[in-house]
């Protein structure tokens, strides 16, 4: 961290300064000033973390510097050093939001703990501004990509990434996630442009912030150094634009483009336009099946563009017989105009949001039953499977119940039941064994759920077994 001693004495200063040298080795005292008007310049002029700053000085005093400096860095941090226990110096101090008053001649404990408070609470301001900064560039982020584009998303583009004024997209396949911040750090370090990075749909996308058009050629050699950097990825890119509304179109792009150069076992490249009708429907429910909404838009556009009405409706009637989860959804969607632009983005953005709860409920309850199974000997609850989900313990039976024809208390019952068949089967333990085995505590409680399970107690059970 950065320090200014501002101190009207010489040799106090110079003490001063080799202590904190001394005793802090990540502290640098960048500057010394011997009165208000040096420590307001230097506040002005340097990279400066707080000051250490004496009350009384000539000219403008310390409590003068500090509120003239607070003016242009609301933000900036101080210690006042002073000789006089002044109450009203105290209460001034405090207005302006000056937390640590020392007075001389000062204990070193007393300093120590004071510049520790000092970093701790730089340390926490700077964190919190690390994770505000980073939410900001997920809601951009999150407005790119949905094409939501108004005064605030362009103040947002200025605060994160002044002076850029052209938006490019490139969208790399066969990453793992969990490589995304070996990319971020590799892409800043060799291009030097600001970039946001999310995944979407199996693929890293990336937008990369310019002060000036990159071209085409430009974009081919980025791509060719992501290729020689991992020969196994594929590389679409979009085109560069000067305007924000136009990032959901270079995203698309460079998505589409990941299509064709794995079609045509290439690595890199953009994308090309299609002009047969059946490559413009299978883009189409490609895109559809996985529930993406931009990319279904826009090769839905490219089929109203480039097929005839009786084509288009042959679409709709895929959709709605060979989509799974489609059927009932559209039975009752009727068309004004089975070519009307506006209908067919209503459509998809149904149909889409539909598929993406879809598969969502999916994989949640999928995790669930999978955690059912590995600890179906232990207690459980709802809670703690919706714990694991993050979703609420009422939302997860609902879904639970829609997905599996179950309930969750249903389900651990059933998982335990037949891990019990299973294990009466063995005969290598007794009843009581096994009670605790499948996660039950009270024997005659498990005896009345096998019962009903089975239709027969669990002796009964391990009898007929024993006879055959």
């Amino acid at each position: 961290m950065n320090v200014v001693v501002a101190e009207d004495e010489y040799l106090e200063r110079k003490v001063l300064k080799k202590f904190l040298e001394d005793s802090f080795p990540n502290i640098h005292v960048v500057g010394e000033a011997p009165n208000g008007r040096v420590a307001i310049e230097m506040a002005r002029n340097e990279d400066v973390d707080f000051m250490i700053v004496d009350i009384k000085m000539p000219g403008i005093d310390g409590l003068q510097a500090i509120e003239a400096i607070r003016k242009e860095k609301p933000h900036m941090k101080f210690i006042i050093m002073s000789a006089y226990n002044y109450f009203d110096y105290a209460k001034k101090a405090m207005k302006m939001g000056v937390k640590e008053y020392i007075l001389k001649p000062s204990k070193k404990e007393e300093l120590v703990e004071a510049i520790h408070r000092m970093k701790k609470e730089i340390e926490e301001e700077r964190k919190m501004e690390v994770e505000s900064n980073h939410i900001k560039k997920q809601q951009f982020l999150y407005k790119l990509l949905h094409n939501e584009i108004d005064d605030q998303v362009k103040q947002m583009q200025k605060e994160l990434f002044p002076g850029t004024h052209y938006i490019v997209c490139m969208a790399i396949d066969r990453v793992e996630k969990e490589n995304l911040s070996n990319w971020e750090q590799w892409l800043a370090k060799s291009l030097a442009v600001p970039s946001l990075f999310t995944f979407q749909n199996g693929q890293l996308i990336i937008f990369l912030f310019t002060e000036q058009e990159l071209k085409r050629q430009q974009l081919q050699e980025v791509a060719k150094s992501m290729y020689h950097r991992a020969p196994d990825v594929v590389v679409g890119i979009g085109c560069s634009y000067h305007y924000l509304k136009d990032a959901l179109k270079s995203y698309n792009e460079a998505v589409l483009a990941t299509q064709q150069l794995k079609s045509r076992n290439q690595s890199y490249g953009f994308y090309r336009k299609q002009h047969k009708s059946e490559d413009c429907k299978k883009a189409f429910f490609s895109a559809l099946q996985l529930g993406d909404e931009q990319r279904a838009m826009l090769e839905m556009k490219n089929c109203l563009n480039k097929l005839d009405e009786d084509d288009v409706r042959e679409i709709f009637f895929h959709m709605k017989h060979n989509v799974e989860g489609l059927q009932q959804l559209l039975d009752d969607f009727k068309f004004q105009n089975i070519l009307d632009e506006a209908e067919w983005e209503k459509l998809v953005r149904l149909c889409t949001t539909h598929i993406q709860h879809v598969q969502k409920s999916q994989r949640y309850i999928e995790r669930v039953q999978q955690y059912i199974k590995e600890n179906y000997h232990h207690s459980m609850t709802l809670e703690d499977a919706a714990a694991l989900v993050d979703l609420s313990p009422s939302y997860l039976s609902v879904l639970f119940k829609e997905e599996t024809n179950q309930t969750f208390i249903e389900y651990v019952t059933h998982i335990r039941m037949e891990r019990a068949i299973e294990l009466l089967q063995q005969n290598k333990h007794s009843l009581k064994e096994i009670c605790f085995m499948i996660g039950y505590k009270d024997p005659n409680y498990f005896s009345r759920v096998f019962k009903k399970h089975t239709s027969k107690s669990p002796k009964q059970f391990q009898g007929e077994i024993l006879k055959k």
